[in-house]
């Protein structure tokens, strides 16, 4: 029974998060993306949700070359429906980038680093996202697990 209990706890903490870009703002001007960005550790299997009106902005995801000149005609992904969610599939750096006008030189745009997910071991910080949904991670239910077995042979 306290094997139960205490799986189903770790259930409900261990999940895949999705970051909204900028916070309450959204993906607008006028916010410091770079903050923002820095705030979070990013792991594969994570999202990020860019919450804008269409055609005012766009979700650009660029090379680093591209970033650094605003290049926008070489996007490697580019979204400009409005809501785009972006899934951080794989481990390495990402750049994101405003492609309307004059916005990424104005400071619409962001890097991250993504982590491998099964790397990471689990974090009891603070660290909450803007938003988030639930998927169990593996590693964590088995960290979790192997953590319980020396417990229940002493209560038991």
């Amino acid at each position: 029974m306290v094997v139960v209990g205490a799986a189903a706890l770790l259930l409900n903490g261990a999940h895949a998060e999705q970051y909204n870009v900028g916070g309450d703002s959204g993906w607008i001007l006028n916010v410091n993306y770079t903050a923002w960005a820095e705030k979070y550790e990013y792991l594969t299997g994570d999202s990020l949700l860019f919450k804008y009106i269409s055609p005012r902005h766009s979700v650009l995801q660029v090379t680093k070359e591209d970033y650094e000149e605003c290049k926008t005609s070489n996007a490697l992904f580019s979204d400009d429906k409005g809501d785009t969610t972006f899934p951080l599939t794989t481990e390495g750096q990402y750049w994101f980038i405003c492609g309307v006008n004059d916005h990424c030189s104005q400071g619409m745009k962001f890097t991250i680093n993504v982590l491998s997910s099964t790397a990471i071991a689990p974090s009891y910080g603070p660290s909450t996202p803007d938003s988030a949904s639930s998927i169990i991670n593996p590693i964590h239910l088995l960290s979790f697990l192997l953590f319980l077995l020396p417990l229940v042979f002493f209560v038991f």
